[in-house]
């Protein structure tokens, strides 16, 4: 069976959280919700990242009740939550506002939107309007440090906002000759290395650079992924006849690696995901018996060797293929892979280890609105529309709605979206409820690890369940 390539679909969806420790949790939830509200959302289909411990939250509430002065009343009005105190951003005169991005620090990026036109802002007490006089602009990132990064509409660079101030990103001076006209910011780093992407008048060429100390650095053609603290680079080549290869540059050594000598065959790479130290999983391309290009399998580099993830059934099938969701912290990757019975969840240990999680059930490849995260502790949460799943390293899967205990009041409601807090202490999900949407904060407990006989109790009867549908079949 062929899988799907990484181009064609966009990632799994489902809410999935898969602990390979076996422990079975239950979660008991506060809601987020600011007095005189109703109803209270993270940043339309962004859940900020939030300890559960009572940090930073931004959050954005339609407020049915009481309004804050100023704003007007059908807007959804941003709050900051912190230790269980709501505080309304002071953004009077706005008529939609969307939180972008926040640090550790409690500092806030975003868009609002005005009689002028959409803006971005940065929050650190005191709301800062980024760009100039009769421009326009949108946020694509917020450093550690407090630097909002940031594209600005009407001049068409991409700039930085720091101290009362905005530098503009000036267009790279390319190495093939190639005139770029406009730029944009992907990423930015703790050191205030920029990352980004350029392109020349019709956007028909890509440029990659990387700027730092008002300077403006190619990379070639192509585009950046991702930065590290320490400033490692990956992003994707293109060379003249289309071709792309996964790379990584590191600015202070001034070298370019391209991964390659991945797979027999492999004739592409390209970056999905890196993790902070700067270990890189990506896709592969690799040509058929017919010289026809088909997806290979995935990759993980980790700084120096590039390894690839074997499918499960790679022994069986030449058109066996495997496709990277995301990267933990610790370099294991979850992926998708081909295997006798169609998908499977994979878990990929940092040395190409493969632990198969299962095939993915209901879950549809396909789909066009997908989340996934992986923490350190290698539990793996992700998300698609209106279903939610537990599934344990054991094979049990429990929806998470059912291990959720609600607040008084709030029973109704359904578990549709959620993202690990920062500190990894909990979950933040979105529940709704006849129209109504409210954020909660789940807080987990757990219980012992079943003994050997109940676990091979609960293989038994999934194994019985397992052949009946197929019989059903």
């Amino acid at each position: 069976m062929r899988l799907i390539h990484s181009r064609e679909f966009p990632l799994l969806i489902s809410i999935l959280l898969i602990s390979p420790t076996a422990a079975f949790a239950s979660y008991s939830a506060i809601a987020l919700l600011p007095p005189g509200g109703t109803m209270s959302v993270p940043d339309d289909t962004v859940l900020p990242e939030v300890p559960v411990s009572s940090s930073t939250f931004g959050l954005l509430t339609t407020p049915q009740g009481t309004v804050p002065s100023g704003y007007v009343s059908s807007t959804f009005v941003p709050y900051l939550y912190q230790s269980g105190t709501y505080t309304a951003l002071p953004l009077t005169g706005t008529t939609r506002t969307d939180i972008a991005a926040t640090n550790a620090a409690g500092q806030i990026a975003g868009n609002l939107t005005n009689s002028t036109g959409q803006h971005a802002f940065f929050y650190n007490g005191t709301v800062h309007i980024a760009d100039g006089p009769g421009q326009t602009s949108t946020v694509k990132a917020l450093s550690a440090g407090g630097v909002v990064l940031a594209d600005n509409i009407t001049t068409g660079l991409a700039f930085t906002y720091a101290g009362g101030a905005a530098t503009p990103i000036a267009v790279p001076t390319t190495t093939d000759g190639s005139i770029m006209v406009t730029t944009s910011g992907v990423a930015i780093n703790a050191g205030g290395t920029v990352i980004g992407n350029a392109f020349n008048a019709d956007a028909s060429v890509e440029q990659a650079f990387w700027a730092a100390a008002g300077i403006t650095h190619d990379l070639g053609s192509g585009e950046t992924k991702g930065i590290t603290s320490t400033g490692v680079i990956s992003g994707n080549f293109v060379d003249p006849s289309g071709a792309t290869s996964a790379f990584v540059f590191k600015p202070l050594a001034g070298t370019s690696t391209v991964i390659g000598n991945i797979s027999a065959g492999v004739v592409e790479s390209a970056v999905v995901a890196m993790n902070a130290s700067g270990f890189i999983t990506g896709t592969t391309t690799r040509l058929d018996s017919n010289a026809s290009e088909e997806a290979g399998p995935a990759f993980l580099y980790n700084g120096s060797t590039s390894i690839a993830l074997t499918p499960l059934d790679a022994s069986t099938d030449a058109d066996a293929a495997s496709s990277p969701i995301t990267i933990n912290g610790n370099g294991a990757v979850l992926a998708l892979s081909t295997s006798a019975t169609g998908i499977n969840l994979v878990e990929y240990s940092s040395t190409g280890a493969a632990t198969d999680l299962g095939d993915i059930g209901s879950f549809d490849p396909s789909s066009t609105d997908a989340k996934h995260q992986f923490d350190d502790a290698g539990e793996i949460l992700t998300t698609q529309s209106g279903h939610a799943e537990i599934i344990f390293s054991s094979g049990t899967r429990s929806d998470l709605n059912s291990l959720v205990t609600l607040p008084t009041g709030f029973t109704g409601y359904t578990l549709t979206d959620a993202r690990f807090s920062a500190d990894d202490s909990g979950i933040v999900a979105t529940g709704v409820s006849g129209g109504n949407t409210v954020t909660f904060l789940l807080s987990p407990s757990f219980s012992a690890v079943p003994e050997p006989g109940t676990l091979g109790i609960l293989v038994l009867g999934m194994l019985g369940m397992l052949r009946s549908r197929r019989r059903h079949a």
